[in-house]
């Protein structure tokens, strides 16, 4: 009954709104809701296209579109090219078909295939379809004696209905009892469906076991509720050569001496021909050589065949160490009509691999177009910043500033880099990426900024501090070099200092380059340590590892914040430096500088780090724009949204993005003067591990953050915080002001709190149902594959994102 009353009262509320000219006056300030319903069926609008253009074809579709519109064409992508022929080399015959499957445990069989239980506490339920394992351990009845080099993947078919994660454990020992320290762990996803989880088993048995070992025991163990059973139908060990297709040839994303890179891959025994036509303009060939599993060496060869004659470009021995980067000099060959043959030789069942193979000419100084700089700093919150008026000095900030363009009032999408970067990279809410959970990963059917940039002759690099925006994310996608947080370094100016190398070999073409600097992302631990002693009668918090560096033991308020404001120091000083050292380039290159998300520092209660809800705190972020193109010393008022990065970035480069689906507006045609447009911010939350559009989040109009929040204040603090804390009991749906400062929240009498709340939830579920139906086209819907890399958990959980 209370519900029938409800609405039409909603009705008539929202009629004497929009008749008194869309203003609620409350007890304290006016609620803009009427920018509410003008922004409303733009942002749907946006939602739809994304939906409607969204399914296996899209990225295809959407990079043939831009690379037939490119204005720097000056580039053939062989590994975007599909070659004219394929064929066995005489020099070397072709591998036989590959047996992948070194162990496989089948137990739809209705047996224990090959295991054996471990402890007498171990709790079994077995039937025709799955072993169904709910404590303790099981492990392999006999020795599997395989050679720890050749083992790949391990992929686990497992369900559960409950919050559970499975451990598998190796040893190369015969007479191993138990599942020790060497072990990976894999989060399941709890839905009852049965998924396969493939596990990069290269990189785990590194843990425990040298490089000549023999693993000879497998362990199995499930974590959960005790009550709900982890079932599991297959384990499969395969080879490494699992992931190379029997064809002869593909693209991958291969690692070598700490470098990730987009490979053009191709088996010893085949040959791949190009029919290329050579550019006018002194054409080169580049590419870097590398091989995996070879026993010996691995000869390359490149071969160049115009009309009867055959020319012997490149011949290069590659002893799998790592990349080796090759230049050949085609310009006899400009403007004609050629063949090239890419071949290799090598002993045993080798992987010959070419990184980024291209056949580029030299551009013409003034036809180039501008270079791109994305620097993103981790957790920085706009308002710490002297440049948005905060307490710390930030001249490298500064000085960016007067060489652009300053966002005083920008949006992040999400409060956590896993969900924020995708969005970033893609243009889309996450209700659109898909990428909701630390376990969840970009689909390679979407269009990153990156590989749009690509498709059109950048050279792409990036050099992250962060897991989360890399690999682990899918955000590795169009990036010609991928240096991780392996090979990053701990601090700002080591990664920097790497991206500077990098940028500086490209001499004078186009390129790309992302850099994620993790600080000032906790732990708090500043190279130069400032003071934290705690004031007068300051209470002690609870230590917390994740913000907390070692050495501090009893950690308060003040001092977390002044070790905060240190990282955000250092920060600007490694900027500082690193944009000193771009002085030679700064003319042709754009800088955008942003960060993925804000960080809590004690309010509301006593929040701290990065997480729902989604208030100012972490939702609004720096965003600075400098270079060509870019007016200098400019500073904008209107709210902005980190999606609107891509669509402005793409724009300066002179790449028509219409064939993108794209969330976001390019802010180079942004007008001044109040805008009614809506800005999204959501807090994607699976139920049950799928996704459901459960209206979380925020809408941002020209002066208000409407926040509709599925989780609490409460629910954020420590039990500690919480009984010391005052009653913390808020509405669902509160509204901000998003000025200058943080924390004008604006009062509301019931009546208008149920409209509001009725109309947030309304367009905010409407959103994100579209999106997810878009994901849905663009994915299949099902997450029947998922990628778990063994070491992400561990560095996730040093950040403090997993407990």
């Amino acid at each position: 009954m209370a519900t029938s009353i409800a609405k039409p009262l909603l009705l008539v509320l929202l009629v004497a709104v929009i008749a008194a000219g869309g203003v609620l006056v409350t007890r304290a300030a006016p609620v803009g809701l009427l920018d509410i319903e003008r922004g409303r069926s733009d942002l749907i609008a946006a939602a739809e296209r994304f939906r409607d253009r969204a399914g296996p074809g899209y990225q295809h579709e959407a990079l043939a579109a831009i690379r037939r519109t490119c204005p720097y064409s000056r580039v053939l992508r062989l590994d975007e090219t599909p070659p004219s022929a394929v064929a066995e080399s005489a020099a070397q015959e072709a591998p036989a078909q590959r047996q992948t499957i070194l162990f496989e445990a089948d137990f739809t069989r209705g047996e224990r295939a090959g295991f054996e239980i471990v402890d007498e506490d171990t709790r079994i339920d077995e039937d025709a379809a799955a072993l169904a394992l709910r404590a303790g351990q099981v492990r392999t009845s006999s020795a599997l004696d395989i050679a720890r080099e050749r083992i790949g993947t391990i992929e686990i078919e497992a369900a559960t209905s409950a919050p559970s994660h499975l451990l598998i454990g190796w040893s190369d020992r015969d007479d191993a009892l138990r599942l020790l320290k060497n072990k990976a762990r894999v989060d399941l996803v709890a839905d009852s469906q049965m998924h396969t989880y493939s596990i990069d088993a290269a990189k785990a048995l590194e843990r425990g076991l040298d490089e000549d070992a023999v693993v000879r025991r497998l362990f199995l163990s499930a974590r959960g509720d005790g009550k709900s059973p982890v079932r599991i139908q297959r384990i499969r060990v395969h080879s490494w050569q699992h992931r190379y297709p029997a064809s002869g040839h593909g693209i991958s994303y291969e690692k070598l001496g700490g470098e990730l890179r987009r490979t053009l891959f191709q088996m010893p025994g085949h040959t791949l021909r190009f029919e290329v036509t050579m550019p006018v303009l002194a054409p080169v060939f580049e590419a870097g050589l590398g091989s995996l599993g070879a026993r010996g060496t691995t000869e390359f060869s490149l071969t160049l065949v115009e009309e009867t004659r055959s020319y012997e470009l490149l011949k290069r021995i590659d002893n799998g160490v790592g990349w080796d980067d090759v230049r050949v000099d085609l310009s006899r060959w400009a403007g004609k009509r050629v063949a090239l043959q890419m071949s290799a030789r090598a002993e045993g069942e080798a992987v010959a691999l070419w990184s980024s193979p291209v056949i580029r000419s030299e551009p013409a100084e003034d036809h180039a177009p501008p270079s791109i700089v994305m620097i993103l700093e981790d957790a920085l919150r706009a308002d710490r910043l002297a440049t948005y008026g905060g307490p710390v000095a930030s001249p490298g900030h500064d000085r960016l500033a007067a060489r652009g363009v300053v966002f005083e009032r920008a949006f992040a999408q999400a409060p956590q880099t896993r969900s924020s970067v995708p969005s970033l990279m893609t243009s889309l809410l996450p209700s659109a990426t898909g990428t909701w959970d630390f376990s969840d990963s970009l689909r390679e059917d979407y269009v990153t900024l990156a590989e749009a940039l690509r498709t059109c002759g950048y050279q792409t690099a990036s050099f992250l501090q962060n897991g989360n925006a890399g690999v682990y994310a899918g955000l590795h996608q169009g990036f010609d070099v991928v240096v991780d947080e392996e090979q990053a370094g701990i601090s700002a100016s080591q990664v920097y200092g790497l991206a500077h190398g990098w940028i500086e070999a490209q001499k004078e073409r186009p390129f790309f380059v992302y850099i994620h600097v993790l600080d000032p992302h906790g732990p708090f631990d500043p190279e130069l340590r400032p003071a934290v002693a705690a004031g007068a009668g300051e209470p002690s918090l609870e230590v917390d590892r994740a913000i907390d560096p070692v050495w501090l033991e009893q950690p308060t308020a003040s001092a977390r914040r002044a070790l905060y404001d240190g990282e955000v120091a250092s920060t600007d000083a490694a900027l500082d430096a690193f944009l000193a050292s771009l002085a030679t380039k700064v003319d042709k290159t754009v800088v955008a500088l942003l960060a993925d998300h804000g960080e809590y520092l004690g309010e509301h209660g006593g929040m701290w780090r990065h997480h729902p809800p989604g208030h100012l705190e972490v939702t609004r972020v720096p965003l600075q724009l400098a270079g060509p193109g870019l007016q200098a010393g400019r500073r904008v008022a209107t709210p902005v949204a980190l999606l609107d990065l891509m669509p402005t970035l793409l724009e300066l480069a002179g790449v028509d993005g219409g064939a993108l689906a794209m969330q976001g507006r390019s802010l180079l045609s942004l007008k001044s003067g109040r805008s009614t447009r809506l800005i999204v911010s959501e807090e994607p939350q699976l139920e049950r591990g799928e996704r459901r559009a459960q209206g979380c989040g925020s809408l941002y109009t020209a002066e208000v953050q409407v926040l509709l929040a599925c989780i609490s204040d409460q629910a954020s603090l420590s039990a500690r915080t919480l009984a010391a804390a005052d009653e913390l009991a808020r509405p669902p749906v509160r509204a901000f002001d998003i000025g200058a400062s943080y924390g004008g929240e604006k009062a509301m009498d019931r009546a208008v709190r149920m409209l509001l709340e009725h109309r947030t939830r309304a367009v905010l579920e409407t959103v994100q149902s579209i999106g997810i139906e878009g994901w849905r086209r663009m994915s299949g819907g099902s997450d029947a594959v998922i990628r778990s890399a063994p070491e992400q958990t561990e560095r996730l959980r040093a950040l403090g994102y997993v407990e």
